[in-house]
């Protein structure tokens, strides 16, 4: 990634065609806490989900 970047740079590319570009490679994290697992649900909060 940071030779792309260093690449993109000496090309001379735009920041909104570099910006671009990253928004494309990205990637979720999955990194977490010491003791705590991954939870990507919008809904963790308490476990209990009501629906309206």
């Amino acid at each position: 990634m940071r030779l792309g970047l260093e690449t993109a740079l000496r090309k001379r590319k735009s920041f909104s065609q570099i910006k671009r570009e990253i928004m494309n490679r990205r990637v979720e994290s999955t990194k977490v806490f010491y003791g705590r697992r991954f939870n990507p649900c919008a809904h963790r909060g308490d476990g209990d989900v009501r629906k309206a």
